[in-house]
């Protein structure tokens, strides 16, 4: 389902209606989480997701979107790319430069792909994550180096930690918002975000 997900939804993050590229994979989502858990037909899908572990598809491919934005950073390919996308547009401003015809030059600025808008976006969440985890600001940090009780994590092993931990407590506030709706009167609301569930 989520095959290429790190290219195609690099180019979805940069329009402004987002949750139509994913409502078609959340409905399959759904489907298929209910069948695999066998839930009921009213259970909410925020407590079917958390009982079985598997975050909301956006949040998913979000987070692999980022990963991969910010690791590919180092690649030497991504490097190269770069590189010939400047000799691209410089020639092709030259070109341009060359039909202006003794008027003023037009500066017009090199624009970003939709990677390096997400890739800056990573970078930045890590940067901050990093920074609260210095001032001890962490959500996620207890005193005594101890592991903290995390719940749901959006993946087992994240190549970038802090993007994962980020993503998490995105889920974790999702979940929160929905369990403070009225009449969740079962043990999957009551027990909160830690309580260690079936699977």
């Amino acid at each position: 389902m989520t095959y290429g997900s790190q290219i195609w939804a690099a180019a979805g993050e940069s329009r402004s209606n987002t949750a139509a590229l994913y409502k078609p994979l959340a409905t399959v989502q759904n489907r298929c989480l209910r069948k695999a858990v066998g839930s009921y037909k009213r259970t909410p899908i925020a407590a079917i997701e958390r009982e079985s572990g598997t975050p909301p598809i956006d949040l998913y491919i979000r987070t692999m979107l980022l990963q991969r934005a910010v690791h590919s950073d180092r690649h030497d390919v991504t490097k190269d790319i770069q590189a010939k996308l400047r000799d691209l547009w410089e020639s092709a401003r030259r070109i341009g430069l060359a039909r202006r015809r003794g008027r003023p030059p037009m500066i017009i600025p090199k624009p970003g792909t939709p990677t390096d808008r997400m890739r800056a976006v990573g970078q930045l969440m890590v940067e901050d994550r990093r920074a609260r985890r210095a001032t001890g600001r962490d959500t996620q940090q207890t005193p005594g180096n101890r592991q903290p009780k995390e719940g749901r994590q959006i993946q087992a092993t994240s190549t970038i930690k802090e993007i994962g931990q980020e993503m998490t407590d995105l889920w974790k506030k999702r979940w929160e918002e929905e369990a403070v709706k009225p009449h969740r009167k079962a043990p999957t609301w009551k027990g909160g975000w830690e309580f260690v569930t079936v699977f």
